[in-house]
């Protein structure tokens, strides 16, 4: 039933919590410095420094909680600065994730942390409650900017990674105790963490927590990103290989998987060369009969025109062939969806023809993607070599593939059905597994190797069955952005 403030200083609760917090700061410092072996990069460093500088803070609480005549203007402006400057690291920590700092950047903003708070001691030496806005203005900015970061990262891995989402929304925790603090100053309540009632105790205790689980989220957050440049982290050291590894791997079954094609489309490829080699001998020997027979060169010129078109045509589909099987990957370019399926369609149709498939491309809109156009074609190979597989095994006419081509506002859609006869319930769910196969002798790395690419152009590929017969493959791939 006693005030807090009635309590001697050995049992006041913020001296308590301050010397607990500095004990697990100083623990959090040890283990993040040690996990690192020393070499800590940008981001640790910051982050690191952050640390040591809430330590000096807790050490400032605990200094004015046990003898509150010490909190002089000039050790207030030292806590305060050794606050808002731990916070600021821990900002700047989030940003060297994915940028290069100056240490100039980060000095000219302590400095203006140092000026910020020469003038709210200011305020407080002129007896004016001032002060209590103006430190949790300056926390609700900086809490707010770190939010607003982890929200906009652009590395699409950094993203994605459940530590960050988690370090992001106790950023928003802290942005919200700061708007409460002042809230409540200005409906005429001051909440301090040095305030001797329950109000101010669970203040700072929330902030306390809040701060651990940031530290945790953190290590969490190092140990399980793996960012594109190399970066000295013995944290995820293994797991870096490992992705290294994995990487190489998908690179060579890429290579592999094109080898692979060219069996698939031996056949027809060989057919689809005869027809313009045949018809431009055949041309050729016309124009060898109309000279023989006229002395007007008229028809000689349509033949020559014939034979013109036909060896383009063999020109286009060698070099077409030539950067499909080529082993070199192709820098990531906008190209429109329509030019890269009709340039497959024009592969596959001698085997399509020859087996009496009826092939339809039902292109709703003409959307360009910012892709590998040898991979994608790969992808839609694989696909349409699937299909033409399902309908011969079905073995009931018509025979059908539709390649269709659809868009919304962000992402372009291309369909591949058949009226085969679909696929296995059992099956569906783990169709894009690795080594998983229907057909009997296949290898199970089709299908997996078209989810790796689409998965590398952020985009998803998934499989369903038709309401009768047959299958349905979607690819959606992000739209190129203007």
């Amino acid at each position: 039933h006693y005030p807090f403030n009635r309590y001697s200083p050995n049992m006041n609760p913020t001296l308590a919590i301050s010397l607990l917090y500095g004990l697990m700061t100083l623990g959090t410092v040890s283990i993040l410095y040690f996990s690192f072996k020393g070499k800590v990069d940008f981001s640790g460093r910051f982050f690191l420094l952050g640390e040591l500088l809430m330590l000096l803070t807790a050490g400032y609480l605990s200094l004015i909680s046990i003898e509150p005549s010490y909190k002089l203007p000039w050790v207030s402006f030292l806590g305060n600065v050794f606050y808002f400057s731990g916070e600021l690291s821990i900002l700047f920590s989030i940003y060297a994730l994915t940028h290069s700092i100056s240490m100039k950047k980060y000095l000219l903003a302590v400095v203006g942390i140092c000026g910020y708070c020469a003038v709210v001691e200011y305020a407080n030496t002129q007896n004016t409650t001032l002060s209590f806005l103006l430190y949790p203005l300056v926390f609700f900015v900086v809490s707010m900017g770190t939010y607003i970061m982890c929200a906009h990262v652009k590395d699409t891995n950094l993203k994605s990674n459940q530590f960050l989402r988690w370090f992001k929304n106790l950023e928003l925790a802290l942005t919200c105790i700061s708007t409460m603090r002042i809230m409540l100053y200005l409906t005429g309540t001051v909440l301090m963490p040095t305030g001797a009632n329950y109000s101010a105790i669970v203040l700072y205790v929330c902030y306390v927590a809040i701060n651990l689980f940031r530290f945790i989220s953190y290590q969490s957050l190092r140990m399980t990103w793996v960012p594109e440049a190399d970066h000295a982290n013995f944290l995820n050291s293994r797991l870096a290989r490992s992705i290294q590894e994995n990487n190489r791997l998908v690179n060579r079954l890429l290579q592999s998987n094109r080898m692979l094609g060219m069996s698939a489309l031996a056949g027809s490829l060989a057919h689809q060369l005869s027809q313009p080699l045949t018809g431009a001998a055949l041309e050729t020997e016309s124009i060898k009969r109309d000279l023989s027979r006229s002395s007007q060169d008229q028809g000689a010129t349509e033949s020559l025109n014939k034979v013109s078109s036909q060896l383009n045509k063999l020109s286009e589909l060698v070099r077409n062939l030539r950067k499909l099987f080529g082993a070199k990957e192709q820098p990531f370019k906008s190209i429109s969806l329509i030019g890269l399926c009709d340039e497959v369609l024009a592969l596959t149709e001698p085997t399509t023809t020859a087996k009496k498939i009826i092939v339809s491309a039902d292109y709703h809109s003409n959307p360009f993607v910012n892709v590998d156009s040898i991979q994608i074609q790969q992808v839609l190979i694989n696909l349409i070599n699937n299909a033409i597989e399902a309908v011969l095994a079905r073995g009931i006419d018509p025979k059908q593939i539709t390649l269709r081509i659809e868009q919304n506002e962000t992402l372009a859609f291309l369909t591949v059905e058949d009226n085969g006869p679909g696929i296995a319930a059992d099956v569906l769910p783990t169709i894009f597994d690795l080594y998983k196969s229907t057909k009997e002798g296949g290898m199970g790395i089709g299908l997996w190797l078209s989810k790796t690419i689409v998965t590398r152009h952020q985009g998803e590929i998934t499989a369903a069955n038709k309401a009768d017969y047959g299958a349905i493959f979607i690819v959606q791939l992000p739209l190129t952005k203007v």
